[in-house]
């Protein structure tokens, strides 16, 4: 946690001590060097790009961390089946657990959109093959694609949270970026997200900025906003929190977000437990944080995600912590988007990047 700490210190802004800004920078440029030759494999031909017999919209960002890629993705599956659409989402499931078929995202995915037809494997193109000769679909979502290069897409769309894009614009390790800003110039679609933490100005000059680097994209923006509070089979409004203490307890890629949000909310946040991304609880980390809630006299909140997890752990698990419960909601361009993708797999348009089968 500390070293974690640290690194997000580094990325908001903070100048390191010189031997650690040397070994960032020493990694940063191994890390840049293999990016390139990864992708330039593909652009020159000497590996082949994969085309399914689908749509392929890719959701990807250009930075490590929690953006909302998947609750993007719900959104975008939700509205696309509302007209009329076979969709699949398709992730590589990173940190799923042994045996399992989906990891914490794609369970809160399937149990979000329960005629969603979600797959998760380390080999994206052969099973998504394998699920598409079961049955076929419209439109595949690719959830984390960006700098998946296997997989010719039909729409690039991009995400970035509109409060820091590129925090201190650094590629890895040196700050969070796994591809630089000018990459954005292949988006076809730029999106701004978290969109609710910034004023109408602000907001303007964040589209400017991201266009700049994306001049032929198109842009939409999202907010995303607490719905409801769940506990157990039992809800109450989010104003719920306003005045409360809480103690928070995240598994997420994003935790100082989630934070943010409870704090939007009015709750006081007297504590904190921050796992790694994707952490697998267990019935100790629910009763530690279960514990420090009750010194605090505090509600226990986690995020949705997390608590496809938590609910597993013991029968009474979901009635020990309050749920944030979010939704999507577009602020510019989201009947756009997804337009074009119902236009795409209506017209039958052929990708931008070139492909071919193996």
């Amino acid at each position: 946690m500390a070293a974690g700490s640290s690194l997000e210190t580094i990325w908001d802004g903070a100048t390191p001590p010189w031997p650690t800004r040397l070994a960032l920078d020493a990694a940063s440029l191994l890390w840049r060097a293999g990016r390139a030759l990864h992708r330039g494999l593909y652009q020159l031909g000497l590996r082949r790009r994969v085309r399914l017999p689908a749509v392929v919209v890719s959701i990807g960002n250009l930075a490590v961390g929690g953006v909302g890629k998947t609750p993007v993705a719900a959104w975008l599956a939700h509205g696309l089946r509302e007209r009329g659409l076979r969709v699949m989402v398709l992730a590589r499931g990173y940190r799923r657990a042994p045996g399992a078929a989906l990891n914490d995202e794609g369970a809160w995915l399937a149990a979000r959109e329960p005629q969603l037809r979600v797959v998760q494997a380390a080999d994206r193109a052969a099973a998504a093959r394998a699920a598409l000769a079961q049955a076929p679909c419209d439109v595949i979502l690719l959830d984390d694609g960006f700098q998946h290069e296997r997989l010719a897409r039909d729409l690039e769309v991009v995400l970035l949270d509109a409060t820091a894009p590129f925090r201190n614009g650094r590629r890895l390790p040196r700050g969070p970026l796994r591809d630089p800003p000018a990459a954005l110039a292949r988006a076809d679609w730029v999106v701004a997200t978290r969109c609710e933490r910034l004023a109408a100005d602000a907001l303007t000059r964040c589209k400017a900025e991201l266009l700049r680097h994306a001049p032929h994209a198109r842009f939409a923006a999202l907010r995303f906003v607490i719905a409801s509070l769940r506990r157990g089979g039992r809800r109450a409004a989010a104003t719920a929190l306003a005045g409360q203490p809480v103690v928070l307890c995240t598994g997420v890629g994003a935790p100082a977000q989630v934070r943010a949000t409870a704090e939007a909310l009015g709750a006081r946040v007297v504590a904190e437990l921050r796992h790694p991304d994707h952490h697998a609880f267990t019935v100790a980390d629910l009763a530690a944080a279960h514990a420090l809630a009750e010194r605090h006299g505090a509600t226990l909140l986690v995020t949705a995600k997390d608590a496809v997890k938590l609910d597993a752990l013991a029968p009474d698990a979901a009635e020990r912590y309050a749920v944030l419960e979010q939704e999507v909601e577009p602020v510019e361009g989201g009947a756009e988007l997804l337009a074009a993708i119902v236009a795409r797999a209506s017209g039958g348009s052929t990708a931008r990047i070139s492909s071919s089968s193996p």
